[in-house]
């Protein structure tokens, strides 16, 4: 029977040359004291870089949690759109124009269209005029919106159907308001004011005025529910601000004109007060002005200014006659001016005759000595002519000193003159001061006059020319189609925003959860290859199917259930061979199998990094699956604190394991035949105070070498990994272990912790079990899971194999 399930294991199918290639890929760790063979290297964290498959499998896993925001969400704002009012939107759009203005040049009209430096403020006070609280009030009171229920749009939708309110409508309260309230600003009572505020309010939050980019366009929007008054009170906003617009620049022109008409005839008659005070001034005293025109020059002022002008003459003369003496003085004489050419010419021509006789003495006296006759004779020319210019310079310099002497003597008496002449007029001013202060007030007076006489004729000009500088573009109209609520957007934004809510929370959540959920998990922190994954039971209805209360407490505890009945018995291979937990069990199988070179392992330890990661079911069913085999099983129960193998097929534990090792006991006498064919148990036995000493015993040691002769399979449940020393010591005295992770409950560290005890002792690791795990939220197969082992077993099966 052993030979026939070896031939079994080594038949060879693609499938467990898989399995096998799958193995090799994970090579064993090697341990180095110096470092921590758990931290992650840069491979693995390039492995374990985010793509759109993890982004899947997370949102599987956390698919309640984003389907219930989802839906909540988006089904509160689907309610709310579909339960909120269409309301509508008219448009009215007008120009604002610049403001031109008339300007009367030298009698003259002239249009200026480019008045306005500030043409963008004014729009943007335009803009704000449009929204004024007055304005909106006088909307109000002319549309008698606020004697209309529908204006309000009282009715508000709740959760438990529509909540009517009665409208704030009122009597209107007396005010001293014009006949024309609709042409000028209404300061109202604040009585009134506060009455007509909810209706003001709800103009002001569902109106909107927007300038138009690169124009003087200007749009006013108003939203309602009612079609009908949105267009009556967009049209109305801008009819009510048109007319205040003319009629606010119409007053002012007519205030003005006023005003400059009464500043005129002010002026006029004092300009004229000025004018007769000035001429008895200038009567009384005997004033003669000279310049009829400027009337500011007597006859003592015109004879002072030709006396220094005469003064000023004469000096020239004077210091011209003494320069030219100074130049002749100096010898100079070709500097003097051309006007003096007859009396300059002879001398000039005398100095160049002897500049060429020095000239000839000096080559002569050069070639022939200074005694020659020629040189004497050049000689006596030059002396001559030295004379001749030294007489002629002398009579230059007489007469130079002559003019210089007589045009001092003028300007001597020229200056007696005008100080005379300013003695007088010094006298004068004291009268000029009087005279020029009322000169003075009848210029101011004149030009002030003219001023008023130009800006009036511009005032009347700009009143019969006046017109509004705002035009109506285009009226509101009744819309027909609804402006909003947008249903469907609003739903459909709800509904991605609340995903990307949902799918951020998941990833918080999931960045939270520090547990082994997947393969990749187990290979990434154990850095162990995974031997099998073993489904969750969906639900707890289906541990009603095993017969027993013990089989049921067993499966429960190693998923996570409520017990459905109080019974036991784990024989979940017999359960459904077909299931999808059956062939996880298979799989399993074949992997342990395999996992030895040359010959499958004949001691196998189980255990797991801490309590209630389903080990005891994972040892008992991988027995199992090996005893339909037809290999022969002992499953030996080595936790001697908590034991639970002997509850799971209702076996006493009064002797077991604790009694062979602490005295003289039969073994065979120990070991109890199970109803399963090819398995026997080895229970635990009564709990011995010592239970490290009992396994790490040489006695213990002897007695796994003396059943491995009688069993081809032994299978030892050991207890937790991190509480105790008992599965690190067994770990040195069997073939291989396997660790049990269960999904979602197993901590990284604690699966690394354990990882590196048993690698620590140099245990041969086949690798892990994760189980537990729910397929669908995980994101595995099911179905081609179940589908892909099932056809495998069904076709070995129908061969001969039953076990």
């Amino acid at each position: 029977m052993a030979n026939e399930r070896q031939n079994l294991e080594r038949i060879s199918s693609p499938h467990l040359k898989m399995e096998a290639r799958q193995r090799n890929r994970y090579p064993r760790p090697v341990m180095d004291p110096l470092l921590d063979p758990y931290e992650e290297s840069y491979e693995e964290s390039k492995e374990s870089s985010f793509d759109v498959r993890d982004l899947w499998h997370l949102v599987r896993r956390r698919k309640w949690l984003v389907l219930t925001i989802i839906t909540i969400v988006t089904t509160i704002v689907a309610i709310q759109m579909y339960r909120a009012k269409s309301y509508y939107q008219a448009q009215a759009m007008i120009e604002i124009g610049k403001e031109s203005s008339t300007i009367v040049r030298d009698g003259i009209a002239i249009q200026d269209n480019d008045f306005d430096p500030y043409y963008q403020v004014n729009i943007k006070t335009k803009m704000l005029m449009l929204t004024s609280r007055s304005l909106l009030e006088d909307v109000v009171v002319n549309l008698k919106l606020d004697q209309n229920p529908k204006f309000l749009d009282t009715t508000k939708k709740t959760w438990f159907g529509s909540s009517p309110q009665k409208p704030n409508v009122a009597e209107p309260l007396p005010s001293a308001l014009p006949p024309d309230i609709d042409n000028q600003v209404v300061i109202r009572p604040p009585a009134e004011s506060a009455r007509l505020a909810p209706f003001v309010s709800v103009i002001e939050d569902n109106l909107n005025v927007q300038q138009v980019r690169e124009t003087r366009a200007v749009t006013l929007a108003f939203t309602h529910t009612e079609p009908q008054l949105a267009s009556q009170v967009a049209n109305e906003i801008t009819r009510i601000f048109m007319d205040r617009n003319y009629q606010t620049k119409i007053g002012n022109l007519k205030g003005t004109e006023d005003w400059l008409k009464t500043s005129i005839r002010k002026i006029k008659s004092e300009l004229e007060q000025a004018q007769e005070s000035l001429s008895r001034y200038t009567r009384d005293h005997n004033i003669v002005s000279l310049d009829s025109k400027n009337g500011n020059t007597t006859l003592t002022t015109a004879t002072l200014a030709q006396y220094q002008d005469a003064l000023t003459k004469s000096e020239a003369e004077r210091i011209k006659a003494e320069s030219l003496y100074e130049e002749v003085k100096n010898g100079n004489v070709a500097k003097l001016p051309a006007e003096f050419d007859r009396s300059t010419s002879k001398l000039l021509t005398l100095q160049k005759e002897l500049s060429d006789a020095k000239t000839k003495e000096a080559a002569l006296d050069a070639r022939f000595g200074p005694d020659n006759p020629q040189v004497q004779e050049v000689k006596n020319q030059i002396n001559e002519l030295e004379g001749q210019i030294k007489v002629g310079t002398r009579a230059l310099e007489d007469k130079f000193k002559s003019d210089a002497e007589r045009a001092l003597r003028e300007s001597n008496r020229i200056k007696a003159e005008r100080d005379k002449a300013k003695s007088e007029a010094v006298r004068e001013n004291q009268s000029d001061i009087k005279l020029n202060t009322l000169k003075d007030d009848v210029e101011q007076k004149q030009k002030l006059y003219n001023d008023l006489i130009n800006s009036n004729q511009q005032a009347e000009l700009k009143l019969k020319e006046s017109s509004s500088n705002i035009k109506v573009i285009e009226p509101a109209q009744v819309p027909n189609w609804p402006a909003g609520p947008r249903r469907l957007l609003s739903i459909l934004l709800a509904f991605f925003l609340s995903t990307a809510v949902a799918v951020g929370l998941a990833f918080f959540l999931e960045y939270l959860d520090n547990t082994i959920k997947t393969v990749e998990d187990v290979e990434r922190y154990a850095q162990l290859p995974a031997l099998g994954v073993i489904p969750a039971i969906a639900t707890s209805t289906s541990l009603k199917k095993l017969p027993s209360k013990v089989e049921q407490e067993e499966i429960a505890a190693a998923n996570g259930l409520a017990l459905p009945s109080a019974s036991l018995a784990t024989q979940l291979m017999t359960l459904d061979n077909q299931s999808t937990v059956a062939e996880a069990y298979r799989a399993l199988r074949t992997s342990v199998l395999l996992s030895s070179a040359g010959h499958p392992p004949k001691t196998i330890l189980v255990t797991s990094g801490r309590p209630g990661e389903g080990k005891t079911t994972t040892a008992v069913n991988t027995a199992i699956s090996l005893a339909q085999l037809g290999a022969s099983v002992l499953i030996i129960d080595c936790d001697l604190r908590r034991p639970k193998v002997h509850k799971v097929f209702g076996i006493s534990h009064v002797h077991g394991l604790s009694t062979y090792l602490s005295r003289d006991a039969e073994l065979n006498a120990l070991i109890h035949a199970l109803p399963i064919p090819n398995l026997s148990l080895l229970p635990c036995g009564p709990t011995p105070p010592n239970p490290a000493e009992l396994i790490s015993s040489e006695k213990m040691r002897e007695m796994l070498s003396l059943l491995t002769e009688q069993f081809d399979h032994i299978i030892i449940d050991s207890p937790p990994l991190i509480n105790v020393t008992d599965p690190v010591i067994l770990s040195t005295m069997v073939d291989g272990v396997i660790m049990v992770v269960q999904a979602g409950r197993s901590t990284r560290d604690v699966v690394r912790r354990a990882s590196q005890e048993l690698t620590g002792v140099g245990a041969k690791v086949f690798g892990v079990v994760l189980n537990n795990v729910n397929l669908q939220r995980e994101g595995y197969d099911e179905y081609y899971y179940q589908r892909y082992y099932s056809g495998y077993y069904s076709s070995t099966d129908s061969n001969g194999d039953h076990g």
